[in-house]
Formats: C-alpha cells, sequence, structure tokens
C-alpha cells in the first residue's frame, strides 16, 4: 500500500495522524511519501499510531522528499504484540529541518522490532532522528540502525534509547548509528 502526501500550496501547513492496525496472523507494508510541489517553504506535523497484533508482520518505509525550505515533524507509535514483526524504515532527503520521533513498545513475548533510517544532507539542512524502544516482556528483540550522509554546513542529531523492564529476562537489543561527513563543516550529534 502506497500512501502519498503532496503539499502544492505555497508557505502552506498541514496536520494530519495516521492510524493503523495490522490484525493477527496478516502481513501488511505500507510506502508513506511526503513531498511538495512548489519551492516554498511548507510545514508538515504528523503523527502515525501502529498496532501490530499476535503473529503479524507490518512494514512501514517513510520518504521525506518535501525540498530544502520545508520543515517536517513527525512521530511514530507503535506497539508490537505477542509473535509480532515491526520493520521501520526512515529516508529523509534534505529538509530544512525534520525531525522524526519514533517509539516501539514490544508488549508480548518474541515480539521484534527493526527500526532502520538514513539521511542525506546537504547546505544548511538538519535532521533529528530521536528512537525508544521498550521491551516490556521476556524474549524481545530489537535492532536499530541508522547511517549519514552529510555536506557542507549541515546538521544530523541521533538520539537512541532503548529500555528493557526488569521482567523483561532473555530479551536482547542493538544499536548502531554510522556517519560519512563530507565537509569539515558538516557535524553530526549521536547518543
Amino acid at each position: 500500500l502506497s500512501i502519498i502526501h503532496e503539499q502544492q500550496g505555497e508557505n502552506s501547513m498541514s496536520s494530519l495522524a495516521t492510524i493503523i492496525k495490522v490484525g493477527k496472523f496478516s502481513k501488511l507494508s505500507i510506502l508513506e511519501c511526503f513531498t511538495n510541489k512548489t519551492d516554498a517553504a511548507n510545514e508538515t506535523f504528523e503523527s502515525t499510531f501502529i498496532k501490530v497484533e499476535e503473529s503479524a508482520n507490518f512494514e512501514h518505509v517513510k520518504c521525506l522528499f518535501e525540498g530544502e525550505t520545508s520543515i517536517h515533524t513527525g512521530n511514530i507509535s507503535a506497539n508490537i504484540e505477542k509473535h509480532a514483526r515491526f520493520h521501520s524504515f526512515i529516508y529523509a532527503l534534505g529538509n530544512k529541518l525534520s525531525r522524526n520521533d519514533i517509539t516501539a513498545n514490544l508488549n508480548g513475548e518474541d515480539a521484534f522490532c527493526g527500526i532502520n533510517g538514513l539521511y542525506t544532507l546537504k547546505g544548511e539542512e538538519h535532521c533529528d532522528i530521536f528512537s525508544n524502544i521498550h521491551h516490556h516482556k521476556p524474549k524481545t528483540f530489537s535492532e536499530q540502525l541508522y547511517k549519514g550522509i552529510l555536506d557542507n554546513n549541515s546538521r544530523g542529531v541521533f538520539t537512541g534509547k532503548v529500555v528493557i523492564e526488569r521482567d523483561a529476562i532473555e530479551s536482547e537489543a542493538a544499536q548502531l548509528n554510522k556517519n560519512v561527513l563530507l565537509s569539515k563543516k558538516a557535524h553530526v550529534n549521536t547518543r
């Protein structure tokens, strides 16, 4: 399934919410793209709420192609149940400012989430990625991999947090952030 969010006005602002529920034993892939028909400084505020029920498999790919004068603020919140799989990929191709918050709650045994992303920045562009993964139950698994390519005076920020609750025994988590700086003025902060 593809969802295209296209702004056509100049200096416009949009605010939207998407709710996705993936039923038991089902499989769904969604490509969600944000584009801008003009070179105007548009703003987007969006939230995506996801529930992946028992033994379901969900893949979400989010692409930002809004232009170097646009601002994008996005939030993804996912609840993953027993034996379910959630895969997320965010591709940010240069906005003046983009911020993407992703929260995943592993609520059932053998739940898995893989959160990945790539940001390619140039000029004065800025991208923030904030991830929060919470392992609430035993034998849950998470992986994170974010990569950045930065040129000119661009700036990237990656902040990743993994919480494994006291009762979530035998859980596993991996996190990695790698960046390539093509200019001496490009800058990345990783936490």
